[in-house]
């Protein structure tokens, strides 16, 4: 899950042909980055380039995407300074840390690195309940650099 909270108009949104482990793996909020084939993949370990998928996730809560971007193969996502509210986090990340992406698209804390050339973001809430469409989340609440 991935609620975008500042205005549009401060991340670029981008649409990139998505590969077919993503399209069946991925989650709205995952956060992905550019194979050499030109493709956005999960990434797998630390990645400054990383950026977030914006594109809307299964219904269902289950991994995947909506029926128009499996058909398009397509997933929009965002990149530049923006903050959101997102699920897609592994351990306890706590306010003010410092994150970077880890395995499977997920933010995580990130290690200790003099110029934080790791770091993606910044937690600015640490967990919480949040609601949308009536499903109940645990988010965090982050601002990218």
């Amino acid at each position: 899950m991935l609620e975008l909270i500042s205005d549009v108009n401060y991340a670029d949104r981008l649409d990139y042909p998505a590969d077919a482990g993503l399209l069946v793996s991925g989650y709205e909020g995952s956060w992905v980055t550019i194979n050499s084939q030109g493709e956005v993949e999960l990434t797998t370990g630390i990645a400054s380039d990383a950026v977030a998928v914006w594109s809307e996730g299964n219904r269902t809560g289950t991994a995947g995407y909506t029926a128009d971007t499996a058909n398009t193969g397509k997933v929009t996502v965002l990149r530049g300074h923006y903050r959101a509210y997102t699920d897609q986090y592994t351990g306890s990340i706590a306010l003010g840390a410092k994150l970077s992406v880890g395995a499977n698209g997920k933010l995580v804390t990130a290690a200790a690195h003099p110029d934080d050339l790791d770091a993606n973001a910044v937690c600015l809430k640490a967990a919480f309940s949040y609601v949308r469409n009536n499903t109940t989340y645990t988010v965090i609440e982050y601002q990218t650099k």
